[in-house]
């Protein structure tokens, strides 16, 4: 059975480690998480500073933080900055201890079981997109959807969602801008959580995945941009790593910093990294029944992704050079078999 993500890297920056020269032992970072998680706690208690809530856009004010006559619900994003600004404030924080604060919003995700789906601040629903057009994808029309495989009837998730969403050029229009809408909320959010970092002097300790400021990146690689293929697990051996803490060898994922700390040719030794991965393996398992959302699988690779249905019995192959849109399959094009 895989580890769940958070055994292997939350209370793993929490405990205290031996430092050299010093006749104690460091007590490790103090710990803060907002938002969504998605995933049980590790066993042995909570974390230093912990906000957990996801699944709503609008969510309950507790009665004894509400005002007389003022709002009874606060926007999620909202709630996420006003948690990360408070673990940056709080008198309750050591001041001669390393921090690690995760902020992780639930928003831009949907609201699932709504068919409004995306619901922003009121603010920017009144004055963020308004007078713009969203650009109708080119693989919108019916004869795209004729294309799918046959499970992907009126009963899958995916074609229900379509429905809430882009079967009318209105609500393609509305749901587009709601969720850009939230995205700019998102983004507006972390400003005024980098803002708090400014004036702590912490530029240091500002990651956004894919998105990397590192001040042990060399003058040359700032500013550049890197294809090669980085995945979600990648994220927590590099928090690690970044931290001084030895990333175990059950980990699956690699440290980002390879690719701009080291020389990413060769299969080690000192400056030298092994090369770095040409392909992975997606996985997403059935959720609730096959005719709702079925299990998937995948190989990516730069150029080529070949699919599998398992619960189906259906493969797809799409050429990611020429086909960018998976458009058009090429399971049975005998051009591709030796790939």
């Amino acid at each position: 059975m895989p580890r769940p993500w958070n055994e292997t890297y939350i209370p793993m920056l929490q405990q205290p480690k031996p430092q050299a020269n010093k006749n104690h032992e460091d007590d490790g970072y103090y710990v803060g998480h907002v938002g969504k998680w998605g995933v049980n706690w590790m066993p042995g208690g909570p974390i230093d500073f912990n906000e957990e809530y996801e699944g709503s856009h609008y969510m309950d004010i507790p009665l004894p933080a509400q005002t007389p006559g003022g709002p009874t619900k606060a926007h999620v994003t909202k709630k996420n900055e006003k948690h990360a600004l408070q673990f940056l404030k709080s008198p309750n924080r050591p001041r001669d201890r390393p921090f690690y604060l995760g902020v992780h919003f639930f928003a831009t995700h949907a609201e699932d079981s709504s068919e409004g789906q995306y619901f922003p601040q009121e603010q920017s629903s009144s004055t963020l997109y308004v007078n713009d057009t969203i650009p109708v994808p080119s693989t919108a029309g019916d004869e795209y959807y004729a294309k799918m495989p046959y499970f992907f009837d009126e009963l899958n998730e995916g074609r229900v969602r379509y429905k809430w969403r882009y079967d009318t050029f209105e609500k393609q229009q509305r749901m587009m801008k709601n969720m850009y809408r939230m995205a700019t909320e998102v983004d507006t959010t972390i400003g005024a959580i980098l803002k708090e970092l400014l004036a702590l002097y912490y530029t240091e300790s500002i990651r956004v995945p894919l998105i990397i400021v590192d001040p042990r990146m060399s003058v040359e690689s700032r500013g550049t941009t890197n294809a090669d293929l980085t995945l979600n697990i990648d994220l927590a051996p590099t928090i690690l790593s970044a931290a001084g803490i030895e990333v175990p060898e059950f980990m699956q994922g690699r440290d980002i910093s390879d690719l701009y700390l080291h020389t990413n040719t060769g299969g080690g030794g000192e400056g030298v990294s092994p090369p770095w991965r040409t392909d992975f393996l997606y996985e997403h398992p059935v959720i609730d029944r096959k005719e709702y959302i079925p299990a998937s699988e995948a190989l990516v690779r730069k150029d080529l992704k070949y699919f599998e249905w398992p619960d189906c019995n259906v493969s797809q192959l799409f050429d990611l050079r020429s086909d960018p849109g998976e458009v058009h399959d090429l399971i049975n094009d005998t051009n591709y078999k030796a790939h």
